[in-house]
């Protein structure tokens, strides 16, 4: 006999074997995949033409299914299988293996999240909805907030969380949210009247909850010295861009300089401005030497210019 007859005669017999010493099913399978084959509840190893006969779906992560005997019985007897050799209880209990993610870790997650994209901010983070444990397959596991980096979350938001196991997309889940920000804002030290030039003295910075802000505030109070009250503001008020305007470099009554000029000419005069305009407006402008009302363009307090 050569020495591939004798394997082939070795691996037989033992195949016959198997199934003459007969197959016996588990009475509680723990299963790791979506489908539950023969070779997941016999204890003894079966022949490939019978091993992969696909039996029923698994049940959900963290439930229990079960399954009947004659049932199994009769798909073994289907797949060509000895039923004289097959042992089974008339009930098998089946448990899908599985892992609980606790809701409390999504959140951390995402509390961490906004505290990174917020940059350090004096920030409160709080949740609301269902706190519902996810469970899923076994492995490692990885939370990734599902939105573009240099995104700053405000307020009420539902903010999507990819879980991935093994690094696969397990599920994504939405959480909500509220972040409410404390921000170093412009504010007035005192009340100040309409029609008032603010200086530097008038301002101070004042920690304001994100959630009270309505309409454009200022963070730099650079952006607010030298303009006017628009409105009369009150102490310790939020300057809003509502509250002020840019002073008028030029006021109705002031004499300027007009000057004329195209590619060909250059003619400067003497006018009353008829209206108030800053710096880069428009104005309407008497010229003294002929009385015709042009428009000219403020350049500084003493002139404007009219294009020809």
């Amino acid at each position: 006999m050569t020495r591939n007859a004798f394997i082939i005669l070795t691996i037989l017999l033992a195949a016959s074997s198997a199934w003459a010493e007969g197959f016996n099913v588990r009475e509680n399978v723990l299963i790791q995949s979506e489908n539950v084959f023969f070779k997941d509840i016999v204890v003894e190893k079966l022949p490939d033409s019978v091993a992969g006969v696909f039996l029923t779906k698994s049940p959900a992560y963290g439930s229990t299914s079960r399954l009947n005997g004659s049932f199994i019985a009769a798909r073994f007897r289907q797949a060509g299988g000895d039923q004289s050799l097959f042992h089974t209880p008339d009930l098998i209990s089946i448990e899908r293996a599985f892992q609980v993610i606790p809701y409390s870790l999504i959140q951390q997650s995402v509390r961490e999240w906004i505290v990174s994209q917020r940059g350090g901010q004096d920030t409160q983070i709080s949740f609301h909805g269902s706190e519902r444990d996810i469970t899923g397959p076994p492995g490692a596991v990885k939370i990734d907030v599902a939105l573009k980096e240099n995104y700053s979350p405000m307020g009420r938001q539902s903010i999507p969380v990819e879980i991935r196991i093994n690094n696969s997309l397990f599920k994504t889940v939405r959480v909500d949210s509220f972040t409410d920000v404390r921000e170093e804002l412009v504010a007035t030290r005192h009340s100040i009247a309409r029609g008032r030039i603010i200086a530097a003295e008038d301002l101070m910075l004042k920690s304001v909850s994100a959630k009270r802000i309505r309409g454009l505030a200022f963070r730099d109070q650079k952006n607010v010295v030298g303009k006017v009250a628009k409105t009369a503001i009150a102490s310790g008020e939020l300057v809003r861009e509502r509250h002020i305007e840019t002073a008028p470099a030029v006021k109705r009554g002031d004499m300027v300089m007009l000057v004329l000029s195209n590619r060909f000419l250059y003619v400067k005069t003497y006018g009353v401005a008829l209206e108030d305009a800053a710096i880069g407006e428009v104005v309407k402008v008497k010229n003294l030497d002929t009385k015709v009302r042009v428009l000219g363009r403020v350049q500084d307090a003493q002139t404007v210019r009219v294009e020809m």
